[in-house]
């Protein structure tokens, strides 16, 4: 493949203008199938086509590269950001063994929610029987019913917050381009 023209080019999200998104024509190798083609160009690449585009854009000083314009957000990069949120760790607080951090990961939440019912039950059937439960830093925590209550409670609050925060950023328009900053979803 022999490359023919620069159509146009634009820089990428590496803020360097040696690196950027071009479509090339290339030149007909015999076939009759002469098409634009897309291509990142990296200056450090050694790839044929890139060599070709180095040629090209010495021999042509003039041609201009687009500034990078990152895409507007849109409600699957708020959804994806509020998932990544979602599996942070939290400090939650119960009263009276006090604040202390937890795990958000997929089984830690399935677990928050096994205790948090098994306190719902011992509330009435043996409501000063404690659990033992392990923070996020290995420490053991003997919890009554009530505060395996309000440990699963405020699973759910924090959760819950955090779909709020992303229907409010997906009703703007448009979504901030910094919507993933922590002034959004705090």
């Amino acid at each position: 493949m022999k490359l023919i023209t620069v159509k146009s080019a634009t820089a990428t999200a590496v803020t360097s203008l040696t690196d950027f998104d071009l479509t090339a024509t290339d030149a007909d190798d015999g076939t009759g199938d002469q098409s634009d083609l897309p291509f990142t160009y990296h200056a450090d690449d050694t790839a044929d086509m890139a060599t070709q585009v180095a040629a090209w854009l010495t021999a042509n000083p003039t041609f201009q590269i687009s500034p990078y314009s990152a895409p507007a957000p849109t409600g699957d990069d708020v959804d994806a950001e509020r998932d990544r949120r979602r599996y942070l760790q939290i400090s939650v607080a119960t009263s009276p063994t006090g604040t202390f951090p937890i795990d958000m990961d997929a089984i830690s939440q399935l677990n928050i929610q096994g205790v948090a019912t098994a306190g719902l039950y011992l509330a009435s059937a043996a409501p000063s029987q404690t659990t033992v439960f392990r923070d996020a830093n290995n420490t053991s925590h003997n919890l009554l019913p009530s505060e395996l209550i309000a440990m699963g409670l405020g699973v759910q609050a924090y959760i819950g917050n955090l779909y709020a925060k992303s229907w409010a950023l997906k009703a703007m328009s448009p979504i901030p381009a910094d919507f993933a900053a922590d002034s959004y979803w705090t």
